[in-house]
């Protein structure tokens, strides 16, 4: 199911059944995505859900290491990294018009993966 918020953040959504959903979060912008959250929709006839997403920005460029000049249409694709170093794909995304892109993710340790055309794949890791 899609759902649009105004501009004040407000949405509605009809489910047929109650029980449990993930709710994801894509910006305006169609390139910035929220972690998902997972979330219990009971068996009553309304109910008010507010959806607060936490999450730190991860963001950046994406440039060639032989001439440092911006790569169009890069992949980038964020791992979590579990225990035991079990890395568990969270979230993605692709560089925008500027060859820059955004992330929102939950603080944690990560693994970046980036592949374009024409390059070879780069991994970067992060703990936070």
């Amino acid at each position: 199911m899609l759902v649009v918020t105004g501009a004040d953040g407000f949405y509605e959504l009809w489910v047929d059944h109650p029980g449990e959903y993930t709710a994801e979060a894509t910006l305006p912008d169609g390139a910035t995505k929220r972690p998902s959250t997972d979330v219990v929709i009971p068996d009553v006839a309304s109910y008010l859900l507010d959806l607060t997403f936490d999450s730190v920005t991860v963001s950046g460029r994406v440039t060639s290491e032989e001439n440092e000049q911006p790569i169009a249409e890069a992949h980038i694709r964020v791992y979590l990294l579990t225990v035991g170093a079990v890395a568990v794909s969270v979230s993605g995304s692709r560089t925008n018009a500027e060859r820059a892109f955004r992330l929102e993710l939950e603080p944690g340790n990560y693994q970046l993966r980036v592949e374009a055309d024409g390059y070879a794949p780069k991994r970067a890791s992060h703990r936070r």
